[in-house]
C-alpha cells in the first residue's frame, strides 16, 4: 500500500474547527452492565442533565464515544466528575484534544521564529501561511502584544535543511516587500547545523593530528621543518638570492656570449646545440655565394670573416 505525506499549517478554518469541537467530551465504558448501543449510551447521559437540549454522538473505531454536548459548561461538568456510574454501565469521560486521533509524533523541527518587515495588510493568518511556505508550516501564530507595527512570532515547523536567519522577498501589484527571520533564542540550535558543524570540527581536528605526526617524523628522523614545495620553494630561494634591482647572481649566463647554430640546407629549422665562443650563426651558403653543406663562418682576432680558412677546411673534408 503506498503511503503518501503531507504538513498541514494551522489556518483559520482548522481553528475554527477545533474550537466547536470544544463542547465534545470522549466517554469509554469501563463497566457493562447489559447490552447498549450508542443511542442508549447517549439517552443515559442526556437524563443526567436535560433530554430537550441539543445531543449529538459518534462511535469510534474502539467503541469508544465522541459526545457533541449543548454547551462548552456541560462538557467540562462531565470531565470533572471523571468516572459515572449508569444503571446498565460505567463510563469515564475526558476532554477532546488533537492527540485523540494522533498516531505519533510529527516529523521535523519547531522553532519560534521572530519576523520584521512584515506589511500590514498581510497580518491575517492565511495571509502569513503563504508567505512563510518557503522556510516552513506555521504551526502557531504568537501574540503581537508588546511589538512594533511591522513586526510579528509565530512558530513553524522547518523544512529540513532550512537555515535562519533568512530573508524572503515578496512582490505584490508593483511593489516589494523583504521579509527578515530570525530565530528566537534560547532554543536549541537545528540538527542539521550543528551536525554540520561537529563534522567539520572533526575534519579540522584529523587534518591536525595527521600534520602533527608528520612533524614529529621529521624531526625524530633530523630532517628540517617542512615548508614550501617544488615551483614554489625555488621562487622564494631565487628572489632571496637576488640583491637588488639589476643585480646578477654568480651562476647566471653571459648575455654576450654566443650561441653556437647549425644549418642544414636540407633542414627548414635551426637547431641549438649550446653555447660555444667565438662562433656566430650563418647562412645557408658560404662566402662565394654558393650553396654548401653545414657552414660555420669562425671569426678572426678583429672580427671578420676568415675565408680562407673556410675553405682550406672544405678542402680538408
Amino acid at each position: 500500500m503506498n503511503r503518501h505525506h503531507i504538513s498541514l499549517a494551522v489556518d483559520d478554518d482548522i481553528l475554527a474547527e477545533q474550537e466547536q469541537l470544544r463542547r465534545c467530551t470522549i466517554a469509554r465504558v469501563s463497566k457493562i452492565r447489559a447490552l447498549i448501543d450508542h443511542r442508549r449510551f447517549m439517552t443515559a447521559v442526556a437524563e443526567e442533565h436535560d433530554q430537550k437540549l441539543d445531543w449529538k454522538v459518534e462511535v469510534y473505531d474502539d467503541w469508544s464515544y465522541l459526545i457533541h454536548c449543548p454547551s462548552t459548561d456541560i462538557a467540562r461538568t462531565l470531565d470533572s466528575r471523571g468516572e459515572i456510574s449508569f444503571p446498565e454501565f460505567t463510563a469515564t469521560f475526558e476532554p477532546w484534544s488533537s492527540d485523540t486521533e494522533a498516531t505519533g509524533k510529527a516529523v521535523g523541527e519547531l522553532r519560534w521564529v521572530h519576523g520584521r518587515g512584515l506589511p500590514l495588510c498581510f497580518r491575517r493568518r492565511n495571509i502569513l501561511l503563504k508567505l512563510l511556505k518557503p522556510v516552513g508550516k506555521m504551526v502557531h501564530l504568537g501574540s503581537r502584544e508588546g511589538l512594533r507595527a511591522t513586526y510579528f512570532r509565530a512558530m513553524l515547523r522547518l523544512r529540513r535543511g532550512q537555515k535562519l536567519p533568512t530573508m524572503i522577498d515578496c512582490c505584490l501589484f508593483r511593489q516589494q516587500y523583504l521579509i527578515e527571520l530570525e530565530m528566537v533564542d534560547g532554543q536549541p540550535p537545528l540538527p542539521w547545523e550543528q551536525a554540520k558543524q561537529e563534522e567539520g570540527n572533526k575534519v579540522k581536528e584529523t587534518t591536525t593530528i595527521a600534520g602533527d605526526r608528520e612533524e614529529e617524523e621529521r624531526r625524530r628522523k633530523g630532517k628540517e621543518k617542512m615548508g614550501l614545495l617544488g615551483k614554489d620553494r625555488c621562487t622564494v630561494d631565487r628572489r632571496e638570492e637576488t640583491g637588488g634591482y639589476g643585480a646578477t647572481t654568480e651562476h647566471a649566463t653571459p648575455c654576450d656570449a654566443a650561441p653556437r647554430v647549425r644549418i642544414d640546407s636540407r633542414e627548414p629549422t635551426t637547431r641549438r646545440t649550446g653555447p660555444m665562443k667565438g662562433v656566430v650563426a650563418g647562412p645557408t651558403h658560404g662566402p662565394d655565394h654558393k650553396m654548401g653543406h653545414r657552414v660555420e663562418r669562425h671569426l678572426s682576432s678583429d672580427g671578420q670573416v676568415n675565408t680562407l680558412e673556410w675553405r682550406a677546411k672544405q678542402n680538408q673534408k
